[in-house]
């Protein structure tokens, strides 16, 4: 099948291990920086907290960023992916050609997200690079083309009291928003405020469930991100949500949890999905199961280099040959400075401990062998000696 599709090289996404690369239709990663990355950043909603997965093209935000060029459904177009392969006459995989490459450069270079409210974060990823570790930048993210809209009601159909929105009981309404929004991504962010931790949450809104575990562990925050896709005419004028009540991991009883804020805005589709023209893309040339090979024209001195996979101590990172130091943006993807110029970029990845576990091995396999011909030896001099 992949011989159908356009590309010779197809850039897809890489799943991340603790050991290994390989390259899948979406990313996976059990570390608490991707964790963030995915959840906070990329504002998808998951039910899983240890290994988190792009299940379609629900989340153009993920679908764009995380470099998703193909994937799979058996759902209709909605976001600007084409058919791209079939099975048995029927459509099964989907191109889009405006999402961003495993690798992408900007000369923006924002702060921390972190110190950001959510108008903010989205736009920073959406039009430039932000450093962590409190890098302190003078470039001050604006929000133009995001929208605030006032959701504080939608949730009125439950109980309220102190001015929270308080679950005692699933219950399932239709809430009509204040406009009708065309051709538009609705952002809805609920903080919830829980009774007690190792609590499972759920709330589900135009189907798209979000269901967090509240474990001091992932540090889920107790918060939960919805980006809203307008219908295939472009509409998107009413919220079918459902809400369940929270259940003790133990399962012996349910517990109510407590609505305490919603915020949300809105952005063009057009905008994000021509997003992809802020940055640098880098051309993906080659790639293995440990790395990619590519190239990329920088037009602008003191610019980043942002790859769409977690940040890990094991990736080292090559560009024209020398050893670059990589460092962590997004919020946990690879990043690395890189000056004016076109380029070659290396990527390559080795598990921690690598190498000090083969030279462990191959002591141990040098021992067992100088042992085993003592014990040889030894055995022939008793034989001889008898």
């Amino acid at each position: 099948i992949i011989s159908n599709f356009s590309d010779k090289i197809v850039p897809l996404n890489t799943i991340w291990q603790a050991n290994f690369l390989s390259n899948a239709i979406y990313s996976s990663v059990v570390t608490k920086q991707w964790l963030e990355y995915y959840n906070d950043t990329l504002w998808v909603s998951s039910g899983r907290t240890a290994s988190n997965f792009l299940v379609s093209s629900e989340n153009p935000l993920s679908a764009l960023m995380t470099g998703s060029k193909y994937i799979y459904s058996n759902q209709p177009d909605k976001l600007n992916y084409r058919i791209a392969g079939f099975w048995q006459k029927q459509p099964f995989v989907w191109q889009n050609d405006k999402v961003f490459s495993l690798g992408y450069a900007s000369d923006k270079i924002y702060s921390d997200l972190k110190s950001m409210d959510s108008l903010q974060s989205v736009k920073v990823v959406t039009s430039g690079i932000a450093l962590d570790n409190n890098f302190d930048s003078n470039l001050k993210p604006t929000v133009a083309g995001l929208e605030k809209i006032d959701l504080t009601n939608m949730f009125k159909k439950i109980s309220y009291n102190l001015n929270q929105f308080i679950v005692n009981e699933p219950k399932k309404f239709v809430y009509k928003l204040p406009v009708n929004l065309h051709n538009k991504l609705l952002f809805i962010k609920i903080d919830m405020m829980p009774e007690k931790d190792y609590l499972t949450h759920e709330i589900s809104i135009n189907g798209i469930k979000n269901n967090y575990t509240v474990n001091r562990l992932y540090g889920n925050k107790n918060i939960f991100r919805f980006v809203i896709s307008p219908d295939n005419a472009g509409n998107l004028s009413d919220l079918s949500i459902q809400v369940a009540k929270s259940i003790a991991r133990q399962g012996d009883k349910n517990i109510p949890f407590k609505i305490d804020k919603v915020e949300a805005f809105t952005m063009s589709m057009d905008n994000l999905l021509n997003s992809r023209q802020n940055f640098n893309q880098m051309n993906v040339t080659s790639y293995n199961t440990n790395g990619l090979t590519g190239d990329i024209n920088i037009p602008a001195p003191k610019s980043v280099i942002a790859f769409s996979i977690p940040f890990d101590k094991g990736f080292s990172l090559k560009i024209d040959g020398q050893n670059t130091p990589i460092f962590s943006v997004n919020n946990g993807i690879i990043g690395a400075n890189i000056e004016q110029g076109k380029h070659q970029v290396v990527l390559t990845y080795q598990a921690p401990g690598f190498v000090i576990g083969w030279v462990i091995s191959i002591i141990t396999l040098l021992f067992l062998i100088f042992f085993a011909i003592y014990r040889i030896a030894r055995l022939k001099f008793f034989i001889r000696n008898k």
